[in-house]
């Protein structure tokens, strides 16, 4: 075993249940089954394991069950959705929630984005009437610069 995709499927066999990167590379470091001189193997193995995945499609023998956690692509169907579900959190949005207030929840977040890591000079405000098909206007404060989003 040499390659990081070889130590990764070992690994995720052993383990029996999708794993983060960083718990594979950290797996292979301690085993010794990984020998590398680079300062960040945890990136090396998502990228190699991504660029498998997105090269070969399905035949891959890897598939992404979250951000950086991986699986064994020849292991999706005995793997029900419940093992899946302990493996990582997933939360999903509640059933009494209506399409307005998920739409209302959305446009408050990103005008906090807007307002939390967008230049200090914006101000960001939600119209009064929305006709128009405008849900947040953005402003450059002591201008007249305006953006409808």
């Amino acid at each position: 075993m040499n390659s990081f995709k070889d130590i990764a499927y070992q690994i995720l066999k052993e383990a029996g249940r999708p794993l983060h990167s960083k718990e594979i590379t950290k797996v292979a470091l301690k085993k010794g089954w990984l020998k590398t001189a680079g300062k960040t193997p945890e990136a090396t193995m998502n990228a190699q394991l991504v660029v498998d995945i997105n090269s070969k499609k399905e035949k891959s023998r890897f598939i992404k069950t979250a951000p950086s956690i991986f699986w064994l692509n020849e292991d999706l169907k005995d793997l029900s959705v419940k093992d899946i579900k302990k493996s990582e959190n997933i939360y999903k949005v509640s059933k009494g929630v209506s399409t307005k207030q998920k739409g209302d929840i959305a446009e408050a977040r990103i005008a906090e984005l807007i307002m939390l890591y967008g230049d200090t000079t914006l101000s960001c405000y939600k119209p009064i009437s929305d006709d128009e098909g405008i849900d947040l206007i953005v402003k450059e404060k002591k201008s007249l610069k305006t953006m409808y989003i």
